[in-house]
């Protein structure tokens, strides 16, 4: 079936996760035809870009990271983080501040009006 795609030139962003997890599996073969390997090398490239290969390999580093490079990153998802709960902190409050506005109309209501709400809440949840 790959191969058959890869005779008709079609794009292989086509297949489904499922061949892309069995070419990782198998590993990526490529036959050079007619001695052109240029042909083959771009093949492969586009095999690797739409199995996740290519991803999987720029992700495991097994370089050095120097110490500089860490800290920045470091700094950077410290950042991110710091962010996020700010974001989760006001989000927080703005809900706090409308549930009690809410609260406040319902206690200024007379008991039966406050009766009556409470019921067309109810109804119009169903």
């Amino acid at each position: 079936m790959i191969q058959a795609a890869a005779k008709r030139g079609g794009s292989f962003l086509a297949f489904d996760s499922l061949s892309s997890r069995l070419q990782q599996w198998r590993g990526i073969r490529v036959k050079v035809r007619n001695n052109n390997l240029d042909q083959a090398l771009a093949l492969m490239q586009r095999k690797m870009q739409s199995s996740g290969i290519e991803r999987m390999i720029r992700n495991e580093q097994t370089c050095h990271i120097k110490n500089s490079e860490k800290r920045v990153l470091a700094k950077k998802n410290l950042e991110r983080k710091i962010r996020a709960q700010d974001l989760a902190r006001k989000l927080k409050m703005i809900l706090v501040q409308k549930v009690r506005r809410c609260s406040l109309r319902l206690m200024r209501l007379e008991p039966q009006a406050r009766l009556r709400r409470a019921f067309d809440n109810y109804a119009s949840m169903k």
